[in-house]
């Protein structure tokens, strides 16, 4: 952990989830590339996903049949992974502790915000 956010994935991501059809083909996504004269960097959410999958803890694997009608899962490249896949994985409890009671606000509208500062932290 602790590695600094490379921007240059974050952007290859960002070409990789659009459809090819729209982008010339040097904009293309270079995430399955590896250029042996830049280090390599990963951001939080693929080094979370290495762990993971070292072991063989399910995120959001491909889930298909295989031989024998038998169910098989595939991992997915660690590199494509978003902080939003591990809400959506079945596998994970996500739990996003109320600040608040629920009952005491009826929204984001009516958090009570102290207009008069500016956090420095």
């Amino acid at each position: 952990m602790g590695k600094k956010y490379d921007v240059r994935h974050l952007l290859d991501l960002a070409r990789f989830l659009f459809p090819w059809g729209l982008f010339p083909r040097k904009w293309r996504s270079t995430l399955f590339q590896h250029n042996a004269m830049q280090p390599t960097e990963d951001i939080c959410s693929s080094m979370i996903a290495d762990a993971f999958q070292s072991v063989h803890y399910p995120i959001l694997p491909f889930i298909h049949e295989g031989n024998r009608n038998q169910m098989e899962l595939v991992k997915r490249n660690s590199r494509l992974f978003t902080p939003s896949d591990f809400d959506y994985s079945p596998f994970f409890s996500v739990i996003k502790y109320p600040i608040f009671p629920p009952d005491t606000l009826k929204g984001y509208a009516h958090l009570p915000w102290d207009e008069t500062k500016i956090s420095d932290i």
